[in-house]
């Protein structure tokens, strides 16, 4: 058993629903995710950066059109592309999905300036309009009850909440499933719900998992993002052509 996994178990023991939504330990959250999820060189930062805006605009992305915009060699983009966890292609070898944000259909809709694009889990469309420089509304549904959800997310805040007891599972992430298949291991443990109630419902099911307000969770997000991708969300503010 490796040390990063005993120390996620330890982390994992920390919380429980009750515990969790309360008053979180961010840091310890934080500082649960493998390595290789928050830390890349400052090239990958670039090319992730770039990456996330051209899949914001709605189609796949070419890894010639990549390479222009993120001035990095295409052959690098090939070797990146090829290495990097959670990446998706289409038949001709366009990205169409890349680390939380997809163009094909999933449960959480995002609405970018009349673009609809999809997120993962409902945490991806707390980080997502930060790493895209834009405002996204989310339309997602209780895994509950059913009840439609609405967030409006700007790249530093939370526009709005409805309804305003929404609350978020959230599952520590495990390492190997990560790197086998992030989507299944991570992504489907990680919903919204429109009442803390309905989400301790879905947890008393799901031992494994806790519930955490949509503020922690955002707060959360940001402390991914910066430690991930420091001082270039301001740099590419205002997204690419």
């Amino acid at each position: 058993m490796t040390t990063g996994f005993i120390y996620c178990q330890k982390v994992q023991n920390m919380f429980t629903h009750t515990t969790a939504l309360d008053s979180p330990d961010l840091d310890a959250l934080l500082n649960a995710f493998p390595e290789e999820f928050v830390k890349i060189s400052p090239k990958e930062q670039a090319m992730a950066i770039a990456l996330y805006r051209l899949l914001a605009l709605g189609e796949s992305v070419s890894h010639q059109h990549l390479a222009e915009v993120s001035s990095t060699p295409v052959a690098e983009v090939h070797r990146l592309l090829g290495q990097w966890l959670g990446v998706y292609h289409d038949d001709a070898e366009n990205v169409t999905g890349f680390w939380g944000l997809a163009l094909g259909e999933m449960p959480h809709k995002l609405l970018i300036d009349g673009r609809e694009l999809y997120a993962w889990c409902a945490w991806d469309t707390l980080f997502l309009p930060a790493l895209i420089g834009n405002t996204v509304q989310v339309i997602s549904q209780c895994t509950q009850s059913g009840k439609e959800i609405q967030l409006i997310i700007d790249p530093e805040h939370i526009a709005s909440v409805y309804p305003e007891t929404t609350v978020l599972s959230f599952v520590m992430p495990d390492e190997n499933g990560i790197r086998e298949d992030v989507i299944n291991s991570f992504c489907h443990s990680v919903l919204f719900f429109a009442t803390s109630e309905l989400g301790e419902q879905w947890v008393a099911e799901h031992p494994e998992n806790f519930l955490i307000s949509v503020e922690n969770a955002f707060e959360l997000a940001q402390m991914i993002n910066h430690r991930k991708f420091p001082g270039l969300m301001t740099q590419y503010r205002n997204g690419v052509s």
